[in-house]
């Protein structure tokens, strides 16, 4: 592919260049604000597994040294 001088492109050119651009089909990772949030996301905000909630399992481990 030959490398272009844009500097030496005219206005009309530019803009003629930037369109063609856009139109074109763009692939990757496309990030969507406007979605829905995952499920994880409420649930950890309001219900977050902490230590204590595993303490009384812990307790009935029998660690062998």
């Amino acid at each position: 592919m030959a490398t272009k001088e844009y500097s030496l492109l005219l206005r009309e050119e530019l803009v003629s260049l930037l369109l063609k651009y856009d139109e074109k089909k763009k692939y990757g990772l496309v990030w969507n604000e406007e979605r829905v949030p995952e499920k994880v996301v409420p649930d950890c905000q309001t219900h977050l597994p902490t230590i204590n909630q595993m303490a009384p399992m812990i307790s009935t481990i029998k660690l062998s040294i």
